[in-house]
């Protein structure tokens, strides 16, 4: 049995989105970049998450990818169908009906192939422990075992990507249509509002969405 690799791309980009706090997104540049990823490829699994309905695409400048359900209802054999659709993995030829000793006569194949049965029944079994584990699941698993400092890494990479989108959006809806050289204008910002975020990190504040957190008093 081998699933193809854009189930492990899109059971992680799943993962990474139920991380997001509501409302959030993130585009396919940025999750490409994640796990170091071609953005074409991983854009078609992407839309196949889409259409399964797992995901959505937000449109306009907020644009970017964003689960559709809660990650307590979406199951891993869910986003393994979506990629990789339902069809079983193992197909019965019946070659036990050809070759030199086959029999001529029809009810002597009345009862299924055993191996038929046997891998049925394996794959019966798999799908539904897929069907059991949910995406709440395995960031909760991660959670419990993962380092301290890789998880705020993990969430100061995630903030500072949508700050960066944050900065970029607002700054549009003022001035885009007015400024000649807009492209230009949205990188800078974005760039002004990296660097802000990296000297917050460095001076050691709290950051959640992108936003520095005030001590409490």
């Amino acid at each position: 049995m081998k699933l193809s690799e854009g189930v492990e791309w899109g059971l992680h980009c799943v993962t990474t989105l139920a991380e997001l706090p509501p409302g959030a997104t993130l585009p396919t540049k940025a999750l490409a970049e994640l796990f170091d990823l071609s953005e074409t490829y991983l854009s078609k699994h992407l839309q196949a998450l889409t259409t399964a309905r797992i995901i959505e695409s937000v449109p306009g400048p907020r644009g970017g990818y964003r689960l559709l359900h809660p990650p307590e209802k979406i199951t891993l054999l869910q986003v393994v169908e979506a990629i990789d659709g339902r069809d079983p993995l193992f197909r019965c030829a019946e070659i036990r009906q050809q070759g030199p000793l086959a029999s001529p006569r029809p009810e002597a194949y009345r009862l299924p192939c055993g191996i038929h049965i046997a891998m049925a029944k394996a794959e019966r079994a798999w799908r539904e422990a897929l069907r059991t584990q949910s995406i709440a699941d395995i960031i909760a698993e991660y959670r419990q075992h993962a380092r301290t400092e890789h998880l705020q890494k993990s969430e100061q990479w995630l903030d500072g990507r949508m700050r960066m989108a944050h900065a970029a959006i607002g700054y549009g809806a003022g001035n885009l249509d007015s400024e000649p050289d807009t492209y230009a204008n949205v990188a800078r910002i974005a760039f002004d509002a990296f660097s802000s975020l990296a000297e917050d990190v460095r001076a050691g504040r709290q950051i959640r969405g992108g936003i520095p957190v005030k001590p409490k008093s």
